[in-house]
């Protein structure tokens, strides 16, 4: 049933966050209507599609992992019930999830330490 529940929660959450921000928004702004290429290069316009294309292997693999993997959706609504490590969410947050997660429950002077090259904190 929870895993039921993930995916339809992500398949909602996908529409809604990226298919909102990134689409309706700009949608309701300019209506799609196209002016002129960035810089007057229409080979932007080219690279914009690629980039849009390029990412949404990234993001689809991403919603789908926090569903089937972790039990869960990329929301604070219905949190994951693991931790998702694997696949491209991995690389993307510099594979050191562990870190990363913990560092908010830290104070701001051991983190900051960390930053420092060791031996001068």
């Amino acid at each position: 049933m929870r895993r039921i529940c993930a995916i339809l929660g992500s398949a909602i959450f996908l529409v809604i966050a990226p298919g909102i921000v990134p689409g309706y928004v700009p949608w309701l702004i300019c209506r799609w209507h196209l002016g002129a290429p960035l810089l007057a290069v229409s080979s932007f316009r080219v690279l914009g599609v690629l980039l849009v294309a390029g990412g949404l292997p990234v993001l689809l693999d991403s919603f789908a992992r926090f569903a089937l993997q972790g039990l869960g959706m990329p929301a604070p609504i219905f949190p994951t019930q693991y931790l998702v490590v694997s696949g491209l969410i991995a690389i993307c947050v510099g594979g050191n999830v562990e870190k990363r997660l913990t560092m908010p429950l830290q104070s701001e002077p051991s983190w900051a330490a960390d930053r420092l090259p060791h031996g001068q904190a």
